[in-house]
């Protein structure tokens, strides 16, 4: 993400990046923030992790670090 000194961890999906938001251990839980996030305009990816969850967050100006 171009404003910040430190790149985070991400996932892309069809060409676009999304950050990492949160984790979440419960699918009731997590679909009921990702609907949030939707409803004030933010896409969003969810990968399913051994404890739960990962909840993504689309960036759109985001590009890969490249050290």
């Amino acid at each position: 993400m171009p404003d910040l000194e430190k790149p985070v961890p991400a996932v892309c999906v069809d060409q676009e990046y999304y950050s990492f938001f949160k984790a979440v251990e419960t699918a009731d839980k997590t679909l009921e923030i990702v609907a949030k996030l939707g409803n004030g305009g933010d896409s969003t990816v969810i990968t399913k992790t051994p404890k739960g969850y990962a909840i993504w967050v689309k960036e759109p100006n985001a590009e890969p670090h490249r050290p």
